[in-house]
Order: C-alpha cells, then sequence, then structure tokens
C-alpha cells in the first residue's frame, strides 16, 4: 500500500486479514513474531482501516484511523496513513503534521508507505541500478583467453611448453592461485620472447591482486608489444572505470571494440561506464548489441538491460527483459529478486512476494531477497511475514535490514 489512488480511494492490498494473524514466527536472534504479540500492535486496526476503504466507507475508515492514533500516537505507520488520507480531502495542513510527526519517529516511514512518490521504495531496497548486478564470472573473463590461445596454438605460433605454461596460468587466475600464477608470469617472461598475451595476464594478476599501478603498467606493455591486443584494452578500460576516470574508461572501451566487434564484455563494460555518465540510452544501445549476439554474458546483458530501462521508466521494456530472462534462465535468482523489484514499482506487492521467493527457494542464503520480501510483506501490512524476513536477513549477515528491523519491528 504506497501510493493515492485515482477517485480519492487509497490503494490497499486485498489480501485477506488471515495472512496478517497467520502464526508465522522467527527463532532467529531472540525474537518471535506472531498473532499472539500483534494484538498489542496498531496493525490490526490499521487491516480494519483498509477494509473499510476497499469497501469505500471512508467515514468508517476516517474514524479508525483516528482511534489508532490515539491508542497508538508514536505509531509512525498510523501517523503516515492518517496523512495520506488527510491529503485525500484536502486537509494539507493537518496531513503536513502527521506527515512531520511521522518522521521524526521513523525516518524510512514515507518511503515505505509512499506519502509523496510511489518510487520512495526503491531507497529502502536492495537495489543499485547504476552497478552490474551480476558481475561477470571468471569463466565468462577468461573464456576468451582460451579461445586466443587455441586460435595460436592452431595457427602454430606457440612452442608446445609455452602454450601449455599459458593454459596453466589462465586456469591459475581463474582458480585464484595468484602467487602460483605469478611464478608462470616470470617463467614465461624469462624463457620465452615476450608476448602480449603474457603480459596481460599479469595485469590480471596484479588487477586481483589490487596492484592496480602494476596492473597498468602491465597491461600498457601489452598494448606497446601489440596495439591491436583488444582484451588490453578491455582490461586497462576496467581499471580506469574502477579509478573513475570515465572518459578515459570510455576511450579503452571504444578502442577495444573497434578492434574486435565481438568482444562483448567491451560492450558490457562501456554500457557500465555510459549508465554512470548518465547517457543511458548509448547503454542501452550497447546491451541491444551483446543480446542480438547472444554469447555467454548474454543474461547479464539481458537483466541490465532490463534495468536500464526501469530507470529511465520504461517499466514495459524492463518487464519484458526479466521475463524473458526467467523464461531462458528460470534458476537464476538474481532475475527474480530483480522482477520482484519491478513489481513492487509497480505496485503489484504480491507478485512481488513470489519473486522474493522463489529467489529464496533458488539460493536459500540471499539475505537480500530476504530483505526486500520482508519490505514487500510491510506493504501488504503483514507485520508478522515482514518482521520475520527482516529478522532472517538481519542473521543471514545483512547490515541494512538491522537498522530497518529497529524502526519498522520494535521490541
Amino acid at each position: 500500500m504506497r501510493v493515492l489512488i485515482v477517485l480519492c480511494i487509497l490503494s490497499f492490498s486485498t489480501a485477506p486479514l488471515e495472512a496478517q494473524t497467520r502464526n508465522m514466527s522467527s527463532q532467529q536472534m531472540g525474537r518471535t513474531y506472531s498473532a499472539e504479540n500483534l494484538s498489542s500492535t496498531p496493525w490490526p486496526m490499521l487491516r480494519k482501516a483498509e477494509q473499510e476503504m476497499s469497501m469505500l466507507d471512508f467515514e468508517e475508515a476516517f474514524l479508525t484511523l483516528e482511534s489508532v492514533v490515539a491508542q497508538y500516537p508514536s505509531s509512525a505507520e498510523a501517523l503516515i496513513l492518517r496523512a495520506k488520507f488527510k491529503t485525500m480531502l484536502g486537509m494539507e495542513t493537518e496531513a503536513r503534521t502527521d506527515f512531520d510527526q511521522a518522521r521524526r519517529i521513523n525516518p524510512y516511514v514515507s518511503d515505505l508507505y509512499g506519502y509523496s512518490d510511489n518510487r520512495g521504495v526503491l531507497n529502502l531496497l536492495v537495489y543499485e541500478p547504476e552497478k552490474a548486478l551480476l558481475q561477470l564470472s571468471s569463466y565468462q573473463k577468461l573464456n576468451y583467453y582460451y579461445d586466443i590461445l587455441d586460435k595460436t596454438i592452431q595457427a602454430n605460433e606457440l612452442l608446445e611448453k609455452e602454450a601449455q605454461l599459458l593454459g596453466q596460468l589462465i586456469e591459475q587466475i581463474e582458480e585464484e592461485k595468484l602467487d602460483v600464477a605469478m611464478e608462470t608470469v616470470s617463467v614465461l617472461l624469462k624463457d620465452y620472447s615476450e608476448k602480449a598475451i603474457t603480459y596481460d595476464l599479469e595485469g590480471l594478476v596484479f588487477s586481483k591482486q589490487n596492484q592496480t599501478d602494476a596492473a597498468i603498467k602491465a597491461f600498457s606493455k601489452a598494448i606497446e608489444l601489440d596495439p591491436k591486443f583488444a582484451l588490453s584494452w578491455y582490461n586497462l578500460g576496467i581499471l580506469k572505470y574502477q579509478q573513475k576516470d570515465m572518459a578515459g574508461a570510455k576511450a579503452s572501451f571504444d578502442k577495444a571494440i573497434v578492434l574486435q566487434e565481438t568482444l562483448t564484455k567491451a560492450y558490457f563494460g562501456r554500457a557500465m561506464v555510459l549508465k554512470t555518465m548518465g547517457d543511458r540510452e548509448s547503454a542501452l544501445a550497447d546491451y541491444n548489441t551483446i543480446i542480438a549476439q547472444k554469447g555467454t554474458i548474454y543474461p547479464e546483458a539481458l537483466l541490465n538491460r532490463g534495468l536500464t530501462k526501469k530507470m529511465i521508466g520504461s517499466y514495459a521494456g524492463a518487464l519484458t527483459d526479466f521475463n524473458k530472462g526467467i523464461e531462458e534462465f528460470p534458476n537464476d535468482a538474481e532475475l527474480y529478486k530483480n522482477r520482484g523489484n519491478l513489481y513492487l514499482l509497480l505496485d503489484l506487492v504480491p507478485k512481488a512476494v513470489d519473486d522474493y521467493t522463489k529467489a529464496i527457494q533458488l539460493k536459500s542464503d540471499y539475505a537480500d531477497a530476504y530483505y526486500n520480501r520482508g519490505i514487500a510483506y510491510l506493504l501488504l501490512l503483514d507485520y508478522i511475514s515482514g518482521c520475520a524476513d527482516l529478522e532472517t536477513s538481519v542473521e543471514k549477515g545483512h547490515v541494512k535490514a538491522k537498522d530497518m528491523r529497529t524502526y519498522l519491528c520494535p521490541d
């Protein structure tokens, strides 16, 4: 329940009261949320007001809200809902008084129940649209090197032992055996002629060790040896992005794409930069290119294109991408979580709960999904389920959930 609906009706959930009072509890952290302790909270009366509004009985709803505020003057939820109701009735000054008091009690409540903007709930969710929510796996990154190695072997451009060492080096980086990988680099540079791929892989090792300057030097050496080695331009772009040098990062990704149009991860990196620079339309174009090629990072591009569409307000387009992603990758918990976020934005809260639940089924330790589902339950005025999920999220190490629980689920 977050937005005012047309013709002076509040948007309240139609979920049955039983959902609010079912005997659902959380055993973590020594807390229990159940129907027994619900009776001493404002939630049953808020649900009563909800039902009265859904029946268009506004007079009774107003009396119920007045009563719940009188009985629970420190309930931020009761105050914010009464503020929304008063706003409907044109009582702007009185509504502002309720709103300000609610905000003093609970700084999250206006975002949660959408006093002024239904998108405020995104401030509460685990929602980071400016970041690539699915980072490319080591395999996806290193798969390009295996391809290069195969081609150079077929072209007889490497000695047999050198090819074996390069293959071992790629595997060592993939397995995070960085000290061993650096030893292999030393052998390659000592016993064989200097090659761009060797310095590039050395740069990857330095990068994984957070030795940025050494990594940049290695990638630059690779480019010096082979200015057309697109992977080094790409890797240089990643480091420049991390250093917040967006112009330099974009230039590096641009160069990588010119040199190798099929290097889809360079489009992915450039889209990341473009979003940061505020050019979301161009970012969409890069995601479109990746999706058209349907390579190894196709699912990541599909998800991030959906997120970008959501950022520019194209909710139908975002939903289409999420639906397509879930259809093709039904075991991807991230896709379900992000579609759930979109459903909340669209006020389809029960659908959001279903998606968060599916994400949790696919990834049982998914603290973010528990947290977001807790927010969704609270939007349905399901105090028991919402607080139980926030509690589970706290147990699983979610830092933000602890603060939210303190305000929304007090002892």
